[in-house]
């Protein structure tokens, strides 16, 4: 099917019940390849009430949410949907999107500029007040930081952040500095995607530690809503590119 057939779809949005919220079923697919997804409206508070009964939201009816800056630059991309309708995506979600989505299995997510009727000024006010609930309601909230620069930087800044530093506040920085230095001694790849430092070589502490101050200038650092969406996560995960840490990895 070809993009003129999407862009002369209706609008995929309908009225949502009040204490309702859309996920996005992001259905599976190879990399690069359309984005293909369904709207689904869930119910917050039976949500909510089942969590603190006890029950653990499974894959079906729990979501994840996504924390990302929203940028002003179009894809030449839309995001399909199963009814028939599309919807355009700036080029930071298009690429979170893709970075996301599983290739042998559906992901229910949440993000904020598909999932809210952006034309709806009654809804999405309605909707903005709910956010706090929406992430703290999350199973877990996905940082996406954008896609990894050429030179390689990020790798080394991932291959840093995973030192096996245990947090005690009481440690003088001298000691910590060695610790991630023995660390650097012998990391040859990235632990969580196995991505190999480019070109091989011992990273040195001063690379190191200014790869990972060059990782915390990107702009989703600056957000004033990245307070409420990281202090009420259950649990978070900070992706750039294919790297991703646990929260506690960038906070320790």
């Amino acid at each position: 099917m070809n993009n003129d057939t999407w862009l002369a779809s209706p609008s995929p949005y309908q009225a949502l019940p009040d204490g309702h919220i859309r996920t996005l079923c992001l259905l599976p697919g190879l990399p690069d390849t359309p984005l293909e997804a369904q709207l689904k409206r869930q119910s917050l508070d039976a949500a909510e009430d089942d969590r603190d009964h006890g029950q653990a939201a499974s894959e079906d009816n729990g979501f994840e949410a996504i924390s990302y800056c929203w940028g002003n630059e179009l894809s030449e991309q839309h995001l399909h949907l199963t009814n028939r309708s599309s919807l355009a995506l700036t080029l930071s979600l298009y690429s979170a999107l893709q970075a996301f989505r599983h290739t042998n299995q559906p992901r229910h997510l949440w993000v904020d500029a598909v999932c809210i009727n952006q034309d709806d000024v009654v809804e999405r006010s309605s909707q903005v007040q709910m956010m706090g609930r929406i992430y703290a309601k999350a199973r877990r909230v996905l940082v996406w930081l954008g896609p990894c620069l050429p030179d390689g930087t990020e790798t080394i800044a991932f291959v840093t952040l995973t030192a096996p530093i245990v947090a005690r506040g009481d440690r003088p920085r001298r000691e910590l500095l060695r610790i991630i230095e023995r660390h650097l001694e012998t990391a040859t790849h990235c632990k969580c995607c196995h991505i190999a430092v480019s070109p091989p070589r011992r990273i040195r502490l001063e690379d190191a530690l200014a790869a990972v101050a060059k990782l915390f200038e990107r702009p989703w650092f600056g957000r004033l809503w990245v307070v409420q969406e990281v202090a009420l996560a259950a649990q978070i995960r900070v992706h750039c590119g294919s790297h991703f840490v646990s929260w506690e990895y960038i906070s320790i």
